[in-house]
């Protein structure tokens, strides 16, 4: 079952708590739509207008709530269970103030800088190597590279 968000003119999503008393009326007839039925909340248009029912006050109203309206049983237990999905809905928020070039162009940058960290870590020193338990003879790691050119001499 589709449970159709309320969008606005220009076609933006609108979170429901935003929602004016229009938009409400507007997601009744597509609730209605989305059931099968897509005029059977229309009925209810009058009294959400004249309750003033915006998406701040839908996301607080149950079934009792929607009784005292004057919302018949079945048509609260239905609104009901699409106010409760309209309220599980995650609206996540879009940033605007970085383009995405800017974005990927710094985590290139920070890749190749912990790239560049890394093999200095490398380079710094020699492993600690392996020890025995029993026998105080351990093995001892290379050390740098620069110990490594030291020890190194070849004679010719």
């Amino acid at each position: 079952m589709k449970i159709y968000q309320c969008v606005t003119n220009d076609m933006k999503n609108v979170p429901l708590k935003e929602w004016t008393v229009e938009d409400v009326l507007q997601w009744l007839s597509n609730y209605g739509a989305a059931l099968g039925t897509p005029k059977r909340f229309e009925k209810y248009h009058q009294l959400f207008e004249e309750n003033q029912i915006d998406g701040k006050m839908l996301q607080g109203l149950d079934r009792i709530d929607l009784a005292n309206l004057g919302v018949e049983d079945e048509d609260a237990h239905d609104l009901f269970i699409g106010i409760r999905e309209l309220n599980n809905i995650v609206q996540v928020p879009i940033a605007t103030t970085a383009k995405p070039q800017d974005d990927l162009m710094n985590k290139e940058e920070e890749e190749k800088s912990d790239d560049h960290e890394k093999k200095d870590d490398d380079e710094d020193g020699g492993g600690g190597g392996g020890g025995s338990d029993d026998d105080d003879v351990g093995g001892g790691g290379a050390g740098g590279i620069e110990d490594i050119k030291d020890d190194t001499k070849v004679e010719v």
